[in-house]
């Protein structure tokens, strides 16, 4: 409010039956000491809190989808499947289903405001927004048929998102970085699917380019000679004005990558694997990494900046 910006009012967490520790207990005082709201998802557990998983995987799941064997593990892990046999037990004496009871269970915590579910079958002719195609192609290929489908891309401001030479040179003489350094930046948390392994193994072949990790979790990932492990951050914007190259090695389960459309707002080049959105997202602004490593496109980038391009297009593409 200081400096004339909105303060968040809403977070948006994972929250089921099966997964409690980061809303119940990282998120207790932002709820508690600011008054925050929220809008949680996965309410189901991918299905799990169904039953539909108790026995195998049905041939009509998400769990038989091609591309979707990394959710295997977690939809047949033996723990989750007592624990959810257990809980269907409680949904028969109650009168009621499983999923009833799963998402009954989430609105009941005082601090969930909103529980966003996901349909796959049931509703033939309804219009139906999606976020991002790539979770529209997964509801298609289980079958949903709904009568008209509009993609309605994450909104961005691009005036909290923007270029700015004089926090540029604030920024990196606050973090001890050389004004002509070539900076990349990931934001993400550390999860299997951002694939910080994939971020760190691209650093080490390019040593002449610093790096900044931001997300819960990055404080602790190994020490490397050339990575500022920043760890949460509430200032991200001004520290993606201070970088170069925004980088998004995500290995599965992308939709739009708001890191990514939110770098590239900021005047940064995009360099990303193929997943979710983000070949819509960058489009011929960058470099869309189809195997691994994502050293040798970021040298690339490096030697043919198209920050300028890489706004424009979020602009044109994005925001409107």
């Amino acid at each position: 409010e200081r400096h004339h910006l909105h303060k968040p009012v809403m977070e948006q967490p994972e929250y089921n039956m099966l997964a409690r520790e980061r809303f119940e207990n990282e998120y207790a005082r932002v709820f508690r000491q600011y008054g925050y709201g929220s809008t949680t998802w996965s309410p189901l557990a991918s299905g799990l809190l169904t039953g539909k998983y108790n026995t195998g995987i049905p041939k009509d799941s998400r769990g038989a989808l091609a591309g979707y064997e990394w959710l295997l593990p977690r939809l047949t892990e033996e723990a989750k499947i007592a624990t959810v046999k257990q809980i269907g037990e409680v949904a028969n004496a109650l009168g009621c289903s499983m999923a009833q009871l799963a998402i009954a269970w989430c609105l009941k915590n005082p601090n969930v405001s909103t529980v966003i579910t996901g349909a796959s079958r049931g509703i033939g002719h309804a219009t139906v927004k999606r976020f991002s195609a790539a979770g529209w192609r997964v509801h298609e290929a289980l079958g949903y048929r709904p009568r008209r489908v509009e993609i309605v891309p994450n909104g961005l401001d691009i005036e909290r998102f923007r270029p700015s030479p004089e926090t540029r040179d604030a920024v990196r003489r606050e973090l001890g970085i050389p004004s002509d350094a070539l900076v990349a930046v990931h934001v993400a948390r550390v999860d299997p699917m951002k694939d910080h392994g994939t971020f760190l193994s691209a650093l080490d072949s390019v040593p002449g380019v610093i790096a900044l990790a931001i997300g819960a979790g990055t404080e602790a990932l190994p020490e490397r000679r050339n990575l500022l492990r920043m760890g949460p951050r509430s200032d991200v914007p001004r520290l993606l004005a201070a970088c170069d190259i925004a980088v998004n090695s995500s290995a599965f389960g992308e939709g739009f990558s708001n890191a990514i459309a939110e770098g590239m707002a900021s005047g940064l080049i995009p360099v990303a694997t193929d997943v979710g959105d983000t070949r819509s997202i960058i489009g011929e602004t960058g470099a869309l990494v189809f195997k691994k490593p994502l050293a040798p496109s970021s040298e690339e980038i490096a030697e043919n900046p198209r920050s300028r391009s890489a706004k424009l297009r979020v602009i044109e593409k994005i925001t409107k």
